[in-house]
């Protein structure tokens, strides 16, 4: 499969709180996958946003189109901002900021309204397979925005076949 570098997409923490401190761009050690939703159903329009200059607070790693097309806005080692507040408890272990530990895979649709696409379960199992492969994250550490932002997001959506996702290749972690 191919991925598409996008340039333009903000990835820096630029100033944080009332102190003016700069938070690093480059990402702890990487053990956990965060899966989102567009809401919207054009890629194109979340390629926009994600490299309009007026955004300037959500990026993501990766896109993965209706058409299973992968597109990569944020380079691994660096920090993107799609988590935001996030906590979740893993194994009797409280795991908070999932931005400065995590991928973020961005899936074009929203999936409180529709299935995803043949091609977009493909492209993300491929895409985690590299990572669990690279990385060593667990099924355990591949969640869905929803998980670990409850009361605010809910995405991938009601939608997402997660035994589908893990059964397909080497995705099965």
């Amino acid at each position: 499969m191919n991925i598409i570098t996008v340039r333009g997409c903000r990835s820096k923490w630029i100033v944080s709180g009332d102190s003016g401190s700069v938070k690093p761009n480059r990402i702890k050690p990487i053990i956990g996958a965060v899966i989102h939703h567009t809401a919207t159903f054009s890629d194109q329009s979340c390629i926009n946003w994600f490299t309009n200059p007026i955004n300037k607070n959500a990026s993501a790693h990766y896109l993965v189109g209706l058409q299973g097309k992968i597109w990569q806005f944020v380079q691994e080692d660096e920090r993107a901002w799609h988590a935001g507040k996030s906590q979740i408890e893993i194994n009797g272990v409280i795991y908070s900021s999932w931005n400065e530990f995590s991928l973020g895979y961005e899936l074009t649709g929203d999936g409180n309204e529709v299935p995803y696409t043949d091609y977009q379960y493909e492209s993300l199992a491929w895409l985690l397979s590299r990572a669990v492969e690279k990385y060593g994250i667990t099924r355990e550490f591949i969640v869905g925005h929803e998980q670990i932002c409850p009361e605010r997001k809910t995405d991938p959506g009601i939608h997402f076949d997660w035994e589908r996702l893990f059964k397909i290749g080497r995705a099965h972690v």
